[in-house]
């Protein structure tokens, strides 16, 4: 049987991997990823969703075997130093405010601050809104290539054994802790290594991505093919080939940005693996959410009576928007996987481990699947909508092309299950040819790790859930690319910038945790406006009270909260809203008399961008206003400085801030219910305000758009 592969269809190109080896769990890859960087001659290209240069590589006894640095960074600069021809190209995701707590802090800054010239480090940020970089490789010399589902990061580090406590699984902590060790639990990840002209393409694709972000810094040539294809040096020695002169193919996800066409292969690459499966099918992943998946498995489900499938995935979610957007998105992948009566060939799992009487569970972040003994499929792509479509993904997969190259994949996968279930070898090949596959859930006796059931009825229904997937698992960016990368500063600008960013925030710790604070506070707002609402002219104290806290950066969100809550429904709204522009109106006002000028000296390549800002009209001027980029009142002057027009500026601000108050104002309370009691009436009191929101600004977008070719015409 010939492979699926279709280069330009299904994948990014076919090639010949000289040598390959699977590597399972995090103790194992940063040992051998440190072998390979202690060995390397000329280059090292590092891309990631994070690369982390506190990370410990070795540790414990392992950490004392040879005189080499074990930490990241340690191990990157003494190498630098150690061989000055080498060039390190690290290039990491410039990652999104979700994910600000678990980033090391000033992390540009201290690469910079080696003072090496051949450590070259970028912060990729060419991407749409929202979208991620997740492509995890590590390119040696040209020569040995790894790629899967590890980055250097936090939280991660285990090997196979996961003992529910182990005293080395500990890293730095969270912001704004970082200077603490936080401990975590097990964790169960696939990387692969591999050599050959397999290897050389992904040397070509990492150059590809860090020229992408980095236009600036040209990356070194890729070195000649070696004349042999033995084992290269920078090989790691740990970890002997398990693969020889094996087919592969090289898949990816990429959104559309920098002009090239969104590239969907490895969602192509699913569908055609899946559709020939047989007999079993093995999956690992993090996030089983992507419906598309899961209509293609009972497709095939239902047109082959003996294929069974196993997933194994996680237990429970982090966070709020993983519980609603991917384990919500899981109960419905689970419900179409089952449909039509082939639940019993199905089993979808977690593992634990079991030791002394306590019990952890395995945190599953691979992405593996194999299908049968022909399809070994590792990479970087969860079973989610926006990796098939929105995140940057790369995907390997190796073709069985021989009985031993098939009997290597058949004992990948079977040592896989053993791991996470304890069964024997042969047990897991005899239920894997022909077995039921709810046995591998049946706790194997003395074994410390099993598979449990996955059961997610409790996030079946949840508050909001269809908004909150659409925004945290789309397949399509919300906005392009373009319109989302921001402009990288000199040593100058930075300084000013830093600034200005500074003196914004110093503002608003005043008003945060100093005895201002006090006038924030929901209580005392509200009596000082309950004062007001009696008096004579309040209107006219309600504007001076917002002019003067927009030039000193009170938070305008509390007192606007503060003034509808107080006055109430359609005067509450009114007065918030009147009061909001006309802070706004001060801080534009500032802005002009700062002059465009003054700001050019500062930033003189500023003026491309001011245009943009100024044709974009009121839709793009009430995003800016929807966006938490900068405080309030900070971007009513800078607004002012680039001489925005004032009628985009005004109705922008409208309707940028008005979603808030519409809801507060008009729906009050019942917008609230809808999140805590998501019934029929409240989700459509909810849904109305934001239908009508969404048509009114397109509506004025067009009124504006009339107003302005008019005053250009006469």
């Amino acid at each position: 049987m010939e492979p699926v592969f279709q280069p330009g269809r299904n994948c990014w190109r076919t090639e010949k991997a000289d040598y390959a080896s699977v590597i399972v769990d995090y103790g194992n890859y940063y040992r051998d990823l440190r072998e390979s960087i202690i060995r390397a001659r000329r280059s090292i290209f590092l891309l990631g969703w994070d690369i982390d240069s506190r990370i410990e590589l070795m540790r414990g006894k392992d950490a004392k075997k040879d005189e080499y640095p074990v930490t990241f960074f340690d191990l990157i600069c003494w190498k630098a130093k150690e061989n000055p021809e080498i060039q390190i190209y690290l290039n990491r995701w410039d990652y999104s405010m979700f994910f600000m707590r678990q980033r090391e802090p000033f992390w540009e800054q201290k690469w910079k601050s080696c003072g090496l010239p051949n450590i070259h480090v970028c912060m990729d940020n060419v991407l749409p809104l929202s979208a991620c970089h997740h492509q995890k490789i590590a390119v040696i010399d040209d020569e040995v290539a790894f790629w899967g589902g590890m980055d250097v990061a936090l939280g991660r580090w285990d090997f196979r054994q996961h003992h529910v406590q182990n005293k080395h699984r500990a890293d730095p902590a969270q912001l704004p802790h970082f200077h603490e060790k936080e401990h975590f639990a097990p964790y169960h990840d696939i990387q692969a290594v591999m050599a050959g002209p397999a290897a050389r393409s992904l040397a070509e694709w990492v150059r590809i991505r860090w020229e992408m972000a980095c236009p600036k810094t040209k990356p070194i040539a890729i070195a000649a093919a070696p004349e042999t294809n033995s084992i290269p040096h920078c090989w790691p020695k740990s970890d002997p080939p398990d693969f020889e002169n094996i087919d592969v193919a090289l898949s990816r996800t990429m959104p559309a940005m920098q002009g090239k066409r969104q590239i969907e292969e490895i969602v192509a690459l699913f569908r055609d693996e899946i559709n020939q499966a047989e007999n079993f099918i093995y999956i690992e992943n993090q996030f089983l959410a992507c419906r598309e998946i899961a209509e293609m498995l009972n497709e095939q489900l239902r047109k082959k009576p003996s294929l069974r499938v196993l997933l194994v995935s996680c237990f429970d979610p982090n966070g709020v928007m993983e519980r609603i957007a991917m384990w919500g998105g899981r109960v419905r992948f689970k419900d179409i996987l089952v449909s039509g009566g082939v639940g019993d060939r199905v089993a979808m799992a977690y593992p634990a481990s079991c030791e002394n009487g306590k019990q952890a569970v395995v945190r599953i972040h691979s992405k593996l699947m194999i299908i049968d003994d022909k399809y070994l499929r590792i990479g970087s792509a969860n079973i989610n909508d926006r990796s098939m479509g929105m995140d940057t993904e790369f995907d390997v997969t190796l073709y069985g092309n021989n009985e031993a190259s098939c009997a290597k994949i058949e004992s990948v996968r079977n040592d896989l299950i053993r791991e996470h279930t304890g069964y024997e070898i042969e047990e897991i090949q005899q239920i894997a040819r022909n077995g039921d596959v709810q046995q591998l859930l049946e706790e194997c006796p003395g074994s410390r790790q099993h598979l449990r059931r996955i059961d997610d009825e409790q996030y079946r229904k949840q508050p909001m859930e269809k908004i909150i997937y659409k925004l945290a698992d789309p397949r399509r960016p919300l906005i392009h690319a373009r319109w989302t990368r921001f402009p990288r500063f000199n040593k100058q600008q930075a300084i000013v910038l830093a600034t200005a960013i500074l003196f914004a925030a110093s503002l608003a710790a005043l008003w945060s945790w100093t005895p201002l604070a006090e006038y924030t506070d929901k209580e005392n707002l509200s009596q000082l406006l309950e004062n007001i609402r009696t008096a004579p002219l309040g209107l006219l104290w309600i504007i001076g009270i917002y002019v003067v806290s927009g030039i000193f950066f009170f938070p305008v969100t509390a007192l606007s909260t503060a003034v509808v809550l107080i006055f109430g429904g359609l005067q509450g709204f009114l007065y918030a809203t009147i009061g909001a522009i006309c802070s706004a109106l001060a801080g534009y006002a500032i802005g002009r008399a700062v002059g465009r000028e003054r700001l050019l000296k500062i930033f003189p390549k500023a003026e491309k961008s001011m245009e943009k800002v100024r044709s974009s009209g009121v839709i793009g001027v009430t995003v800016i206003r929807m966006l938490p980029i900068a405080p309030f009142s900070l971007v009513n002057m800078i607004m002012g400085v680039i001489h925005l027009p004032l009628l985009p500026f005004v109705l922008g601000t409208f309707f940028g801030l008005s979603p808030g108050k519409i809801m507060l104002a008009i729906f009050g309370e019942s917008f609230i219910e809808a999140f805590q009691n998501p019934d029929l009436q409240n989700s459509l009191y909810a849904a109305m305000g934001i239908t009508i929101w969404v048509a009114v600004i397109f509506a004025c977008n067009k009124f504006a758009k009339m107003w302005q070719t008019k005053h250009q015409a006469g």
